[in-house]
């Protein structure tokens, strides 16, 4: 019978995380370890100096403002009689200046929990949030929540299309919010891949359920996010991509993915984790 190997020991295995811990990449671009404890909120969260702290461009409110009048505008002007009343008949158009402070609440929302929407705007003392009505009223907020627009819906694809895109809708803004997190912000040393469910009730065809997630039907989004919680690159789940199948590659999906979401690392020095649900040894080689 073959001698059984020696495992490695406690002293050695401390050596190896040691060692793994003092690597130093000279092309990195990323800063690493915080050299300061007591730097300012900026360094302390990485961000890039050399560019504008802009997430969201002037030209994307302006976008989403222009946008949102136009499809304001269509809805009521092709509701009947009947239905004008349904659908806000007190409408103004919105300004960007009013379009910020909307997107600001929208923002806010994800850290003042409520059961739902009109809570926040709740006179009950023990759930008042005064600092919601103060901005905006409420129903202004409802009215412009419906009519909330990013493309002109003239400007739709052909879906028969190979290359037709389910997220035209928004791919604008995704792409502009996605280059933003990539520009102002530089990552940890430590990066993981994972997919998230964006909680979402509508009716789109690349709707997901996913059993043994928390909130289980909405939106998979595959992301790339640092030690310190921060999205530095994501990627929607829009179904099958049906480019790579047709040019014939075999790679799968997840593969796939990792290799995109990854191209924005490439060369920098950083650790990228993952779960068995993304690796494979292909991918590793």
């Amino acid at each position: 019978m073959p001698k059984r190997k020696r495992g490695l020991t406690t002293e050695e295995i401390q050596k190896v995380l040691a060692d793994l811990e003092d690597e130093i990449f000279d092309d990195s671009l990323s800063d690493c370890e915080l050299e300061n404890e007591e730097d300012d909120l900026d360094q302390s969260l990485n961000l890039n100096p050399e560019v504008e702290d802009e997430v969201v461009s002037e030209k994307q409110i302006r976008k989403i403002t222009e946008e949102t009048n136009i499809y304001a505008t269509r809805v009521l002007q092709s509701a009947t009689p009947s239905s004008l009343r349904k659908h806000n008949p007190g409408w103004t158009e919105t300004s960007e200046e009013e379009i910020l402070k909307f997107l600001s609440l929208i923002l806010l929302m994800g850290h003042v929990d409520k059961d739902n929407i009109k809570e926040y705007w709740s006179t009950d003392p023990m759930l008042e949030t005064p600092f919601f009505k103060k901005i905006m009223p409420r129903d202004r907020f409802l009215n412009l929540l419906r009519y909330l627009h990013f493309e002109n819906n003239d400007h739709a694809p052909d879906k028969t299309a190979s290359d037709y895109d389910r997220l035209w809708k928004l791919r604008n803004v995704f792409n502009s919010l996605n280059n933003s997190f990539q520009e102002i912000y530089d990552p940890t040393e430590e990066l993981a891949i994972d997919e998230v469910i964006v909680v979402f009730k509508g009716r789109i065809i690349f709707k997901q359920y996913i059993l043994k997630k928390r909130k289980r039907f909405g939106i998979k989004v595959y992301k790339i996010v640092d030690k310190k919680g921060y999205t530095f690159n994501m990627k929607v789940y829009l179904g099958a991509d049906r480019e790579r199948l047709k040019s014939g590659i075999k790679v799968k999906p997840t593969h796939a993915t990792v290799l995109e979401l990854a191209e924005s690392i490439k060369n920098k020095g950083h650790k990228l984790f993952m779960d068995n649900f993304f690796s494979s040894p292909e991918l590793f080689q």
